[in-house]
């Protein structure tokens, strides 16, 4: 990506398939991000830019981008392997995190229908699942597990608070 690129992609601000991060330090929230874009449209992240689409650079180690790649890959559940490049823009460096949507060919009608909801409500439950698709608490049961065990969804709560978000 050359500078030109770099700053048309910035000018357009975060939305649903760009975040800014200024620094590496918030790996949590980039780890959230790489799998919300792996689980709606795909997105880039660049790190080195900050909320208010100010380059701010980051430090790079030798072992910077390996160490980023691990941690990636550590908490994906399936792996996801996002394409990460290193820029220069001014003598400042970013970080460029591409990452490709999931293919939903995995799931069936009602669960692609599940991921619709949960990009809107951040979370669906058992119950809202029966409701929105019409189905026995068992199917929801068995629907919702198998989303999550496909890496699409992760469960959260006990007992009847269970919900479940993306991962």
């Amino acid at each position: 990506m050359n500078k030109r690129e770099m700053e048309k992609l910035i000018g357009k601000g975060e939305n649903r398939k760009l975040e800014f991060k200024p620094s590496l330090s918030q790996s949590n929230e980039i780890i959230e991000t790489i799998s919300a874009f792996s689980n709606t449209n795909g997105g880039k992240i660049l790190i080195g830019i900050s909320d208010s689409a100010k380059i701010v650079g980051i430090k790079i180690g030798k072992d910077t981008i390996e160490k980023l790649t691990n941690k990636i890959l550590g908490n994906s559940e399936p792996k996801i392997y996002p394409k990460i490049s290193v820029e220069k823009i001014d003598d400042k460096t970013v970080i460029v995190i591409e990452v490709e949507e999931k293919k939903l060919t995995e799931l069936n009608a009602r669960q692609k229908g599940a991921m619709d909801y949960v990009k809107e409500c951040g979370k669906i439950s058992r119950r809202e699942y029966c409701d929105i698709n019409k189905v026995s608490v068992r199917t929801a049961f068995l629907d919702l597990k198998d989303m999550a065990k496909k890496g699409f969804l992760r469960e959260t709560g006990k007992g009847r608070s269970v919900v479940y978000v993306f991962r």
